[in-house]
């Protein structure tokens, strides 16, 4: 036993199995992102890994800001933000993001684990060490009593142990459970089946002939050796894509019956059609982004990524705050918060346009520039001279010209009252 376990154990505290052990037993047992289960629909349904690949994708593009609580102002914790921007050395930012969401998106809950360390415990700092992503089904809840006595105490992954304080979990509304979130596969269950089951058929039907599920049927009695013959000749000449469309001939009265529908008579597309917007629309995720929308331009593309940030993006986002500043950031350091900031965010570009134009309005009303900077949210600094409202003094009355010494009464203009150009390039001096 080292020096450091030693006083560690004299203090009460344990040094738990080494999180590089656990990452390299998940990596070794391959539970990211899908687990070892034989129904595996991220990786073997296209839909569903489109669906979830769109939304964790874009995540990173919404920027993690520290701000302060009483004044809303940006706040600054160099220990905090190198935490968000590395939590554990297999991951950055932008993937520990894609992980949290990517988890929550398919499982309907996430689960962040705080590696709380030993030095960290015995000093009493407060902030973890790192933050550990896993997938939500290889957790199991620890619960002690019986009924409605029933206390959640823990969560187990695997043969490690995890206290409720060390685990930041994110749930989806379940009204089924009251401590798991409920997985979008479940109501999407029946019709990713249907997507797989398509593909499968499909596949059959190319692997196996042009033509599926043929019978050669006869009048003649044929024994065994002739009818295992004829079938061996017919699938080395005919089965497998490779070889469809090729000219048979059949011999001993040998005809061809067709005994399954074809694809068109199973509307097979359509089905697949059905089931991919079905899938698309539990997500919420617009088929703009996979280029399978009629009449679609640059305009209506936007419009689009706008909507799949409101009301698909942002709402998971917001969970994702909730659950890092109540599990991690307030236990810390309960002067900040942590929110995402998405001014950044090429779906939301055009609407700063929009703001630009509605903001000149504002300040031609009489509108200070902070006003309008809280009121449309834009995102800029308040400063102090932003706060009185500048007068435009180089507007005339109709009918006089700028080269005329006098107003439109004949009564001469101050020289001495400074444009607003000239007062705020005073102010810059």
């Amino acid at each position: 036993m080292g020096l450091v376990d030693w006083v560690l154990g004299k203090l009460g505290l344990v040094r738990k199995k080494s999180w590089e052990q656990l990452w390299a037993s998940v990596m070794e047992d391959k539970v990211l992102f899908g687990g070892v289960s034989p129904r595996q629909p991220y990786r073997q349904v296209s839909n569903v890994y489109k669906a979830i690949k769109a939304i964790a994708d874009n995540v990173p593009q919404a920027e993690i800001v520290l701000k302060n609580w009483q004044t809303g102002e940006p706040a600054e914790d160099s220990d905090l933000e190198r935490l968000l921007e590395n939590p554990n050395p297999f991951m950055s930012r932008s993937d520990f993001l894609q992980a949290v969401v990517g988890f929550y998106a398919l499982y309907g809950e996430a689960f962040i684990v705080k590696d709380m360390d030993t030095v960290g415990q015995a000093t009493g700092k407060k902030l973890p060490y790192g933050l550990y992503v896993f997938n939500p089904s290889k957790f199991e809840p620890i619960v002690e009593g019986n009924g409605d006595k029933k206390e959640l105490k823990g969560w187990r992954f695997g043969n490690t142990s995890f206290g409720l304080q060390e685990v930041i979990h994110l749930r989806d509304f379940n009204p089924y459970d009251e401590v798991r979130g409920l997985s979008p596969l479940e109501p999407a269950g029946l019709n990713i089946d249907v997507d797989y089951a398509a593909l499968l058929y499909n596949r059959a039907f190319f692997e196996n002939d042009a033509t599926p599920g043929l019978a050669l049927a006869t009048d003649q009695k044929l024994n065994e050796q002739i009818v295992e013959r004829i079938r061996k000749k017919w699938e080395a000449r005919h089965k497998g894509v490779g070889k469809a469309f090729r000219v048979a001939i059949l011999e001993a009265g040998l005809k061809p019956v067709t005994l399954s529908y074809s694809h068109k008579d199973m509307d097979f597309i359509e089905q697949r059609r059905y089931a991919r917007e079905e899938i698309l629309g539990i997500w919420r995720v617009p088929k703009a982004l996979f280029n399978i929308t009629e009449d679609l331009n640059y305009a209506t593309f936007m419009g689009q990524m706008k909507i799949f940030w409101l009301y698909t993006i942002a709402p998971i986002l917001r969970k994702v705050e909730d659950a890092l500043n109540r599990g991690l950031v307030y236990p810390y350091n309960n002067r900040i918060y942590l929110e995402f900031d998405y001014s950044n965010v090429p779906a939301f570009q055009e609407d700063f346009k929009e703001k630009v134009e509605v903001a000149k309005v504002l300040f031609e009303m009489g509108f200070t520039a902070n006003e309008i900077n809280e009121r449309l949210g834009l995102g800029f600094e308040n400063k102090p001279w932003r706060d009185e409202w500048w007068i435009p003094v180089t507007l005339l009355p109709a009918g006089s010209s700028g080269n005329d010494s006098g107003g439109s009464d004949g009564k001469s203009v101050d020289k001495s009252v400074k444009t607003d150009r000239e007062a705020l390039d005073d102010l810059k001096r």
